[in-house]
């Protein structure tokens, strides 16, 4: 389970903050009982590694919502024809300048 530590203990007591996040590698902080930022120590200091780490989480985060969305709406099942088609149109609706659809 993530530990969860109010902003008002991380402002009062940081020496605590710091040692949980050496222990549990990742603490929740929350603003009036509510998380609102996980803090994630970095391994050896190598802050371009996690940046891109978390940035894949997000994509695929996206993708996955996407995919969600596609199910949801029926498009998922769309044929190869029927997917040109729709860019034929939208591209045509682009070129014209206007609202075709």
């Amino acid at each position: 389970m993530l530990r969860m530590i109010s902003m008002r203990e991380l402002r009062n007591t940081p020496g605590r903050f710091w040692k949980t996040l050496k222990g549990d590698r990742m603490v929740a902080l929350a603003v009036n009982g509510v998380p609102r930022a996980i803090v994630v120590s970095i391994p050896d200091g190598d802050l371009e590694a996690a940046v891109k780490l978390v940035t894949r989480v997000r994509a695929q985060e996206a993708l996955d919502a996407a995919r969600r969305i596609s199910a949801e709406r029926g498009t998922d099942r769309m044929t190869l024809d029927e997917i040109n088609a729709e860019i034929s149109a939208v591209r045509r609706t682009l070129r014209s300048g206007g609202e075709e659809r």
